[in-house]
């Protein structure tokens, strides 16, 4: 008949019973509440203190380790900086209140102590990272060279080579009549950009046509 008169209310005998362990995880909390103004993160698993150091604002990340209070708190910092009690990975590891922590110490005043020490010896704050790594520039000052396309039918002229004779060649190759040339007609059908576009390209090539072993 609970549906008519409404639920029945839940006796304190018919809660879960803590335990010891619990109990003193509890008070631990309390005390941290006590000495510090605490955000709760995470129920009974981690809490964050804050405080000033100057004008620089500090965070106290706590984290309760299953096994807490038997287990000590694991203590980080925000932002990166550099003390003697705080290691590479910001975790504060020179506290004696800490450090020694047990069953019936009392973690606000341990982390009194860690606020304390931050105010009497400063910390040097770190300059936050850049997130994207800046490389140095080539000492050579080599560009690459831009590409060009070559228009259809159209090659790229070379320099001209020296046209001295050696001291090997033969004299009688330069004195070949013009009749022993055979003409040889080369048609480039590549349009070029100042001629129209049904304009031909003619050359004339001369090949020297040598008779046998004539020195050349």
């Amino acid at each position: 008949m609970s549906w008519i008169f409404g639920p029945t209310k839940t006796t304190k005998s018919q809660l879960p019973p803590t335990t010891a362990l619990q109990q003193q995880r509890l008070k631990q909390i309390e005390s941290l509440r006590t000495f510090h103004n605490i955000t709760e993160v995470q129920r009974d698993v981690e809490y964050r203190v804050t405080f000033n150091v100057g004008n620089s604002t500090v965070f106290l990340n706590i984290t309760l380790p299953p096994q807490f209070p038997n287990e000590r708190p694991i203590v980080k910092v925000a932002p990166p900086l550099r003390h003697p009690w705080v290691n590479d990975q910001m975790v504060v590891m020179g506290c004696p209140g800490i450090n020694g922590f047990y069953m019936h110490s009392n973690l606000g005043r341990a982390i009194t102590e860690v606020v304390k020490e931050f105010s009497d010896h400063p910390p040097q704050f770190l300059p936050p990272l850049t997130s994207q790594p800046q490389f140095p520039t080539s000492s050579s000052g080599y560009q690459p060279l831009p590409q060009y396309s070559l228009i259809p039918g159209f090659q790229m002229g070379y320099p001209p080579q020296s046209t001295a004779p050696s001291s090997t060649s033969s004299l009688s190759s330069l004195n070949s009549p013009i009749s022993q040339y055979s003409p040889l007609s080369v048609t480039s059908a590549g349009a070029m950009p100042h001629l129209s576009g049904n304009s031909q390209v003619q050359c004339t090539m001369y090949i020297h046509l040598s008779g046998g072993d004539n020195g050349v």
